[in-house]
C-alpha cells in the first residue's frame, strides 16, 4: 500500500459571511488581515454605507451613501488602499469621500482619499477655507499623498 502525503493536500478555508450581506472579499481573510487598517476602514465604509440602526443613522447625518460596486470586494479596496496609503502616516487615519466635494455620496476611488481625523473632519464638516487648508496641509504634509496635498493647497 502506498503512503499518503498529507502535506500535499490542502485544506480549505472554511466559508466567510459577507458584510452585511453585500461586503465580501474574493480572498480568504485571515484573522489578521481583518486587524489591518485596510480592513477596518473598508468594514467602516460598508457599515457606514449599508448599516441598520440608530448609530448608523446618527454617523450619516441624514445622508444616503453608497459604495461602487468593484469596493464591495475588499481585495479590490486593498489595491486601491496600497496605492493611496501614505506609509509615513501618523494618528487615526480616516477614509474621506469629500475631496472633490463635501456633497459627495458614493465612495469610490476617484473621490476617496486616506488622511488624519483633523483632515478628515475639515473635508467632511467645514466650508473651504484655504488659510486652514493650507495649516492642514502643511501640518500633515508627511501622512498624505501629493495629490492631496496639491488640493489642500490649491486656491478655491
Amino acid at each position: 500500500m502506498t503512503d499518503i502525503l498529507w502535506e500535499l493536500w490542502e485544506v480549505p478555508h472554511p466559508p466567510q459571511k459577507k458584510v452585511l450581506g453585500i461586503g465580501y472579499s474574493s480572498k480568504y481573510l485571515t484573522g489578521e488581515d481583518k486587524k489591518h487598517l485596510s480592513y477596518r476602514l473598508w468594514h467602516d465604509m460598508i457599515y457606514l454605507c449599508y448599516g441598520i440602526g440608530k448609530t448608523y443613522d446618527q454617523q450619516r447625518r441624514g445622508r444616503k451613501y453608497t459604495c461602487c460596486n468593484s469596493w464591495l470586494d475588499y481585495q479590490k479596496f486593498l489595491l486601491w488602499f496600497e496605492k493611496n496609503y501614505n506609509k509615513n502616516a501618523i494618528g487615526t487615519m480616516r477614509l474621506t469621500k469629500c475631496v472633490i466635494g463635501k456633497d459627495n455620496s458614493m465612495f469610490n476611488p476617484n473621490n476617496c482619499a486616506i488622511v488624519p481625523t483633523e483632515i478628515y473632519t475639515y473635508f467632511e464638516t467645514e466650508d473651504a477655507n484655504t488659510d486652514k487648508a493650507v495649516m492642514l496641509a502643511d501640518k500633515y504634509k508627511d501622512c498624505i499623498t501629493e495629490d492631496i496635498y496639491e488640493i489642500l493647497t490649491e486656491e478655491y
